[in-house]
């Protein structure tokens, strides 16, 4: 397994659900690293999945997970999951009014150490406090 200053290199996969319905499945190799008591997993946007040149990273820590997404497209995403907090990951304000996106997690649960592993993540997203769908992700770590 290669390492390197941003982490050693693994294999992920992302199982994302949608309302009970498995919608995609994402394989990537990814770059992996504990700093204190937190695990990165950290990949490359590709253009199959729509995402060329953006960056996106899962800082996972206890009850706690955030996803951001930075790139060349100028996007700057961040959903910040924890269970039982309900937390507004965006806002927008245009000239077809305000727009906000909550996130409420319902579970989180990972057994990722060093060596890899699984993150199981259930969350709600609401629109501008109106309920929006149920989903799940599932993102497993594997040593290369």
């Amino acid at each position: 397994m290669n390492e390197t200053r941003k982490g050693k290199e693994v294999a992920i996969e992302i199982l994302s659900i949608q309302n009970g319905q498995e919608t995609s499945v994402f394989i990537s190799d990814a770059r992996f690293k504990k700093n204190k008591d937190k695990y990165k997993i950290e990949f490359d946007g590709t253009e199959l999945c729509g995402m060329p040149g953006q960056i996106t990273s899962l800082e996972v820590e206890n009850e706690r997970v955030v996803k951001l997404t930075t790139g060349k497209k100028e996007i700057f995403s961040q959903m910040i999951m924890e269970k039982g907090v309900r937390h507004c990951s965006l806002r927008i304000d245009d000239r077809e009014g305000p727009l906000s996106m909550g996130v409420s997690a319902k579970r989180i649960k990972s057994d990722i150490s060093e060596n890899g592993g699984t993150l199981e993540v259930d969350y709600s997203l609401e629109f501008n406090n109106f309920h929006a769908g149920d989903h799940s992700m599932i993102v497993s770590v594997y040593n290369k």
